[in-house]
């Protein structure tokens, strides 16, 4: 602390302002004791001559001349003052130290003229009768006959010198005094305040050091300076540190948005403290003006309150499926993990939405079930004919034909249906030998109809076409184009009511080629609309089976349209009929050809 600049310097200026302030301070002083010395001298000067003037004044009225001179002299050794009486004319009537009949007129004298004026006047000035440096008090004394008197009483200005400086010396010893009471002062001033900044200092420096490196502090010689340097040092890391803080909340805001599962942290209290837009949009969350309710209050779910609790008093994640009842209906995957440090715990809660999940493995549950369904009902009457016939009705000629008959329809449907799974499953692996080219409709529409119209004729159903006024071409395989319109057709037709009609059409829309067949059937309900492209969906099974769908057709559609980068849907009004259309990419035929 002793060689430290934030010591010395200050104590220096405060030095020179105690110096300063001491000066003024005995000048001050000294000035204003000085006044009250000359003030108090006048005043005894006053009281004096006042108290001279009556006897005085009485002996001038009673013509006793030689008496006043007499008098004048006798006090001026009594009182050590000079005494002079004046008459109004400015004669001297009487003098203490002087003939007064050698001396001039006084009434020009400053004392004299300002007696005259207020009643009493003063003044300092070189006496030129007596030589020497004088104070006078003078006072006007009014006669019996209206006219004035004046007595003066003077004093020798070297005794009040000495009153003066002894005066002096006293406002020097005081100066003296709290001067050095300051500089003790300062001094305990200045350590005291210097230390905790040197403290300070050296905790800034040890900070900047740890933070910045030492290499890359620069110390100066002057304290302030340093800190100032460290301090714009620091500043410049924190505004670093803050930009790259703000930069990698920019980048979890973004991971945090494009989450589709959703994510919340809550604390140790089980309050909310972050939801990301997947979570938001799952439980209607709105941040931050949720931000530090109870999550009971948001997510009014009791297994996910468990999970949370469960997570919260144990260190290894917990793990459950919720259903989230609503419309639609979701199903969630919860995985809740609890963060320890050394503050509090939180818990990062996640949420997988597993709904298609849950859906697909449903499908794949009915799917097994189906498949399971349908080869086991023709194996079951190929196994039940053959027995039949090896227990002897192989022998009965009426029967015998009958049975073989049914074996071979049952094979067949057997067969059918094997071959439509498989084209299904080449389909779905993209493992479909497609060639991709221009495919005239009109074309393969005039085929598929030829192919239909003895079915439809048989159940008195009547085929019409609607060719659009110019030719269209779709960019697909022609075999899987015919096979989506033999698919849609057969379905049309074995669905519809004798005398019904069946119509097929198509049309460019926003360069995409859709075609609809249309059947005045009996219709789909609303609630299997979004099913029927699934597979081994049927609307009415038993006269599904009974016409010898497999149900798998429209799957088909779905995942042959899909292939050639098109789409399928459906609409259906029930006891009117069924309308499928799908879309496929117009092909970019040569000019000579349009």
């Amino acid at each position: 602390m002793w060689s430290s600049r934030l010591f010395w310097k200050p104590l220096v200026i405060c030095l020179a302002g105690i110096l300063v302030a001491e000066v003024v301070m005995g000048a001050v002083l000294t000035n204003w004791r000085t006044g009250q010395v000359r003030q108090s001298r006048l005043d005894r000067l006053r009281v004096s001559a006042q108290a001279i003037a009556g006897q005085l004044v009485r002996l001038v009225d009673d013509g006793e001349f030689q008496e006043l001179a007499d008098q004048v002299k006798r006090l001026d050794q009594e009182t050590g003052l000079r005494i002079t009486v004046i008459e109004q004319d400015g004669i001297v009537l009487a003098e203490s130290r002087y003939d007064p009949l050698e001396m001039e007129d006084h009434s020009n004298r400053l004392e004299i003229r300002l007696a005259r004026e207020i009643g009493t006047g003063s003044s300092s000035r070189t006496s030129l009768t007596l030589d020497r440096d004088m104070s006078y008090m003078a006072i006007r004394v009014p006669r019996a006959d209206g006219t004035s008197l004046f007595v003066r009483v003077g004093e020798n200005e070297h005794e009040i010198s000495a009153d003066l400086e002894s005066v002096t010396n006293e406002v020097h010893r005081i100066v003296f005094l709290v001067g050095l009471a300051a500089v003790g002062v300062s001094l305990v001033s200045a350590s005291f305040f210097s230390r905790p900044v040197l403290s300070l200092i050296e905790e800034a420096h040890s900070v900047a050091v740890s933070h910045l490196g030492r290499d890359a502090v620069v110390f100066e010689q002057n304290e302030l300076d340093s800190v100032r340097r460290v301090i714009r040092q620091l500043d410049e890391e924190l505004i670093r540190l803050g930009s790259q803080i703000q930069q990698e909340a920019k980048r979890l805001d973004v991971v945090l948005g494009g989450m589709d599962e959703g994510l919340i942290v809550v604390d140790a209290n089980e309050k909310l403290l972050l939801a990301n837009p997947a979570a938001c949009q799952m439980f209607d969350i709105e941040m931050p003006r949720d931000m530090g309710r109870p999550v009971w209050e948001l997510i009014r779910h009791r297994s996910v309150e468990r999970a949370i609790s469960k997570a919260m008093k144990r260190d290894r994640p917990h793990q459950r499926i919720v259903e989230l009842r609503g419309n639609p209906s979701k199903h969630l995957a919860v995985n809740a993990t609890r963060l320890q440090d050394e503050e509090s715990a939180l818990v990062i809660v996640m949420f997988h939405d597993i709904t298609d999940l849950h859906r697909l493995e449903n499908v794949r549950r009915e799917f097994v079930a189906n498949v399971s369904h349908e080869l086991k009902t023709p194996l079951a009457s190929i196994q039940g004919f053959t027995e039949s016939l090896l227990q002897g009705a192989m022998e009965d000629s009426e029967y015998n034909r009958e049975f073989l008959q049914r074996i071979l329809e049952q094979a067949d449907r057997l067969n059918l249906l094997i071959q439509d799974m498989l084209a299904l499953a080449r389909v779905e692996a993209g493992e479909h030998p497609f060639d991709d080219t221009a495919v005239d409709v009109q074309q393969v529409v005039n085929g598929c109809l030829a192919v239909q119209q003895a079915s439809a004729e048989s159940r008195q159903i009547e085929l019409l076409n609607a060719p659009p006024q110019s030719p269209l071409s779709v960019q697909a395989d022609e075999e899987g184009v015919r096979q989506i319109l033999d698919n849609l057709l057969d379905n049309a037709i074995k669905y519809s009511d004798p005398g019904g009609r069946v119509e097929v059409g198509w049309e460019l829309r926003e360069e995409m080629v859709q075609l609809w067949v249309s059947d005045q059937g009996r219709g789909i309900p609303a609630e299997s609309l979004d099913r029927v492209f699934e597979r081994f969906y049927r609307v009415d099974k038993a006269r599904s089976r009974e016409l010898g769908g497999t149900g798998l057709g429209l799957a088909i559609v779905k995942h042959l349209a899909q292939a050639f980068e098109g789409d399928v849907w459906l609409t259906s009004t029930l006891g009117e009929g069924t309308t499928v259309c799908v879309s496929l990419p117009q092909a970019n035929l040569p000019m000579d050809v349009i």
